[in-house]
């Protein structure tokens, strides 16, 4: 796991080693009985011989019909790299807000950031209705996709950061008027 700190606070955090030697889809799909298809697509994509869409397609339509709940089910055994704990820990304690960036589907992100305390995350989301999946990728996410959304989603934060110091700046301004203080100019 490698941490890139963006502009002040904020941190994305991402790298392809939450699931050491290969990936989550593929222990997914292994659920599915989809696991060697879908690594043979990954070895192709790794080779240049394929797209992240094109993989990301034949991923999603392995999930066709599954019920949502058995996917996040089998999350707790997905065999996570070392490291995921202290870095989340260590960011938070630094005064970095950790950020997700991942090109695992949405369930696997979202039970990520909730059980290591990441403040979000972005990534590939697969199409779902009335609590199964369809088949379909609902939100395309690649390498530079994630690059892209992590600094949205940083920049969006470093956004909130200012505004709420320029609230608290005027809130002790007025306070200070209030109790006799001089100018609010700078």
């Amino acid at each position: 796991m490698r941490a890139c700190i963006g502009s002040g606070r904020p941190a994305a955090l991402g790298g392809g080693t939450l699931v050491p030697g290969t990936s989550s889809s593929v222990v997914l799909a292994g659920f599915l009985g989809l696991r060697d298809e879908l690594a043979k697509a990954e070895d192709a994509y790794a080779a240049g011989v394929l797209a992240n869409r094109q993989v990301s397609e034949l991923d999603a339509a392995g999930w066709a019909g599954v019920p949502e709940d058995q996917v996040s089910g089998r999350l707790d055994g997905l065999p996570l790299g070392s490291g995921i704990t202290e870095t989340v820990a260590w960011c938070w304690h630094n005064g970095l807000v950790p950020v997700l960036a991942t090109l695992a589907w949405s369930p696997v992100g979202s039970y990520l950031t909730d059980r290591f305390g990441f403040h979000a995350f972005c990534g590939p989301r697969p199409e779902t209705t009335g609590g199964r999946f369809t088949g379909r990728v609902a939100r395309h996410f690649d390498e530079y996709g994630s690059r892209r959304r992590g600094d949205v989603v940083i920049l969006g934060l470093l956004v909130a950061l200012r505004c709420a110091d320029a609230v608290v700046r005027s809130q002790v301004r007025n306070r200070g008027l209030a109790a006799g203080g001089g100018s609010t100019t700078r």
